[in-house]
């Protein structure tokens, strides 16, 4: 699996001897091709969380997938790679599916995910 992420996108690329991903089991087609993205990424030293996009508040689907960077902790600073990645077309069809088919996967990455955080107001 290649996964490149440039400006606005991630193109995913099927390599040979990448796995089809299917419905069945523990999990859905999609929440595997993101796992297998998030593997590829953290090889690559982008460390990121996968997720639901509902779970994170988003007015979005509650199985809708989102790999995004850890909650800062304890100070304001940002995470290094401070971004998100999803998939833009979950309502029309599983990304996993079109890189199953199509061997080529556009995700949309939406960049600044966590804005500055402002200091912790002390508990009273």
């Amino acid at each position: 699996m290649k996964v490149e992420i440039t400006d606005n996108v991630c193109i995913v690329t099927r390599e040979t001897g990448d796995p089809k991903f299917r419905n069945g089991g523990w999990a859905t087609a999609e929440t595997s091709f993101f796992t297998h993205v998030r593997k590829t990424l953290d090889a690559q030293g982008i460390h990121l969380f996968n997720t639901t996009m509902g779970r994170e508040g988003h007015l979005m689907d509650d199985a809708q997938r989102i790999l995004r960077p850890l909650k800062p902790r304890g100070t304001d600073a940002l995470p290094e790679h401070n971004f998100g990645i999803y998939y833009g077309e979950y309502a029309i069809h599983d990304a996993a599916e079109v890189f199953n088919t199509q061997g080529k996967v556009v995700l949309l990455v939406t960049r600044s995910y966590w804005k500055t955080l402002p200091v912790s107001a002390p508990v009273l």
